[in-house]
């Protein structure tokens, strides 16, 4: 996609600035947007609103032009096609946009021209849009040259305005004259660039636009929307009459193609413009606002953000979002980054280092604690006890730890379970409240590094991660269980297709593992603890070796490339899972890992080929240390803190289990 060059910014508006002139009509916030990304800094949130979408134009022209103004730009606030070619003139000439009714003139766009004292003010739209008596208004109260852009049809009046700009401009923007959200994002990613927005009906080029189209001789043309916006025969003329390369920027809604523009045109962006995409004329002010400071325009819904939206925000990371329009354009819910689809809730609190959970076809839901041995039930978001469980060594970090529920549960009934005793770490299979008996022994076991995670795969067989147990070079020596991915059929005996015949060795050259998981399509990962450096995500495959005890450099001859690797700060991860079933549409496939130093939920989205094709930071610093995160049945993520490790800040609700999914 062609990606177009945007002009120099703006300096970024003070606060002072903001302030300046806006009075009771400016509503600022002074809170944190909390973006997932987990920046170190998170962007000011600045609402520019007043009581109506009049005195909200006001707000905005205020804020950008504090000294004044040489011309302003005058559309109506009602009849909105007019309008929403304005932002790249406007941008053009430095000027900003108020909104009067046809046949009224607002007090607080009286009290805003008296505010920019403007020498020049542009009308837009002929006298069905502005009355020549708003117009006559607007000449007595500011003694300015009325200058008035208009057509018989909106798309004559795109084109007139397309008029001021010179021939062979980067991009000239396409949008439907009659789909107005589509061309919001426009004016702003038009007046960065330089281009204009000239309109189109679906499935026609009007006169007016064509021939605008030929004396403008754009380098390149962006059509705003999909083809339910401007079909694909639009598309074809368009590039027949300009012989020159169409671009479709179009989302599956408007809120994605106001993302589709800003990705397209904004490498980066100090200053991020959030409007309602479903009432428009709060927003027709800012784009000229936004085109002049080099910031793009995304929409939203009233009470919440789209996901696309989120992912957007995230990809900028700016330092300042603008809400417009005030809590009747953009709750406070936008405010607060809640996002459409998706909540965030505590499914249990009051627990004792829990390690993992597990959930069973009749169900039933299982946690297990690591220091107490404890194996409990969650019911109604209450933790009732099933069963201690004996013989368990808590020393260190031992103790209690993976879960898993057996592939054949139905008939069975069985759960599994990793645990260290005195002597040494063990998987044992139980029915609940029984006792249990082993299936693996004789794990390496220490103090330090005793992995821990169990899993089924695919393939029905019992998968097991260990960790060195303190010592480095078990995690080399095939003929140990440390440092190791181990394979066994659920009964414990050895897969005939394993890697090594009669070893469960499956994968080695591990330092602690904690983490397993699989994508829908079959691959395996497991993650790995680093020392004081490279906590690693792998791509586990048969016999692999991982390459502990190397230095951070990794460079062990034959050691496999990790998929991904962070450092302790940010990460040192323990559980993994990857989200299957659609219940999350914007995160299925995606790879999470929980990070217990780093206090963070890593979201990593994987590309066709496997690669890492973005990242996010979730619940950065929100509930602290984080042990492991799964999928539940529904489709939601459940993730288990770990902040009474001995490690962590406890507060009084922790340890907890907190959910994200679809809202319940």
């Amino acid at each position: 996609m062609h990606r177009f060059v945007v002009r120099p910014r703006m300096p970024a508006l003070t606060g002072a600035a903001l302030l300046a002139g806006l009075g009771a009509l400016l509503l600022a916030a002074a809170t944190l947007l909390a973006l997932p990304a987990g920046a170190d800094d998170t962007p000011e949130v600045t609402r520019l609103a007043g009581q109506d979408r009049f005195a909200t134009a006001r707000a905005v022209a205020a804020a950008t032009h504090p000294d004044g103004a040489d011309t302003v730009y005058v559309a109506t606030g009602t009849r909105f096609p007019d309008a929403l070619a304005s932002g790249p003139a406007a941008t053009a000439d430095g000027a900003p946009v108020l909104l009067v009714a046809r046949d009224v003139l607002p007090a607080a766009t009286a009290d805003a021209l008296d505010d920019l004292a403007p020498t020049s003010v542009v009308l837009l739209g002929g006298p069905a849009a502005i009355s020549e008596g708003v117009a006559q208004a607007i000449a007595d109260r500011t003694g300015a040259t009325l200058d008035r852009v208009a057509g018989s049809t909106r798309f004559e009046t795109a084109a007139a305005l397309a008029d001021r700009f010179d021939p062979g401009v980067p991009v000239a923007y396409i949008a439907n004259g009659a789909t107005f959200p589509d061309a919001l994002a426009g004016g702003a990613a038009g007046g960065a660039t330089g281009g204009p927005v000239l309109l189109v009906q679906r499935d026609s080029v009007p006169d007016a636009t064509a021939e605008a189209l030929e004396r403008l001789a754009p380098e390149s043309i962006a059509v705003l929307g999909g083809t339910g916006a401007v079909g694909a025969t639009v598309a074809e003329t368009l590039a027949e009459l300009t012989a020159t390369a169409v671009d479709r920027l179009g989302g599956a809604d408007r809120f994605g193609t106001a993302v589709a523009v800003s990705t397209a045109t904004f490498p980066s962006a100090d200053t991020v413009y959030l409007a309602r995409g479903t009432d428009f004329p709060d927003a027709l002010a800012g784009g000229p606002a936004a085109g002049a400071q080099g910031a793009p325009v995304l929409l939203s819904p009233r009470t919440c953000l789209p996901e696309v939206v989120v992912d957007e925000l995230e990809r900028l990371r700016p330092d300042r979002v603008v809400l417009l329009g005030g809590p009747g354009a953009l709750g406070s819910g936008v405010e607060a980054l809640l996002i459409c689809g998706r909540e965030t809730s505590v499914v249990a609190e009051g627990l004792e280092v829990p390690w993992d959970v597990a959930f069973t076809p009749d169900d039933r839901v299982f946690v297990t604690e690591r220091d107490s041995g404890r194996l409990l039930e969650l019911v109604a978001g209450q933790a009732n006890e099933v069963q201690t469980i004996p013989g368990v060594n808590a020393a260190g970090e031992g103790g209690l730890l993976g879960l898993a529920v057996s592939p054949g549960y139905v008939d069975d009934g069985l759960l599994y379970a990793y645990l260290s005793t005195a002597d040494d770490n063990r998987v044992v299979r139980f029915r609940p409240g029984e006792d249990p008996e082993p299936v693996v022994i004789g794990i390496p076991h220490a103090s330090i590094h005793n992995g821990g995670r169990i899993a089924f795969g695919p393939d029905g067989l019992l998968y097991v991660a260990t960790g060195d147990a303190g010592v480095p070079e078990l995690a080399q020596d095939p003929d140990s269980l440390a440092g190791k991915i181990l394979r066994y059929t659920p009964d414990g005996g050895i897969p005939h297709d394993n890697p090594l015949e009669g070893s469960p060795v499956y994968a080695l050259g591990l330092r602690n593992s904690q983490g397993l998981a699989w994508a829908g399509d079959g691959t395996f990962y497991a993650t790995d603890f680093g020392p004081e450096c490279d906590d690693l995500v792998n791509e586990v495959v048969p016999g692999g070796n991982y390459g502990w005890p190397d230095p951070c450099s990794q460079t062990r001859p034959g050691a496999l490339e990790p998929l991904i690797v962070k450092q302790p700060p940010e990460a040192s991860w323990s559980g993994a899972g990857v989200l299957v079933g659609g219940a999350l549409p914007a995160w299925e496939g995606d790879l999470f890992v929980a990070a217990l130093r780093g206090q963070r939920l890593w979201r990593f989205a994987i590309a066709d080929d496997g690669t890492v094709a973005r990242e996010q930071q979730l619940l950065v610093g929100e509930y602290g240390r984080l042990r492991h995160v799964t999928q539940a049945p529904d489709g939601s993520l459940w993730i288990l803190t770990s902040n009474r490790d001995g490690r962590g800040s406890p507060v009084a609700a922790d340890d907890r289990i907190i959910r994200i999914g679809p809202p319940r």
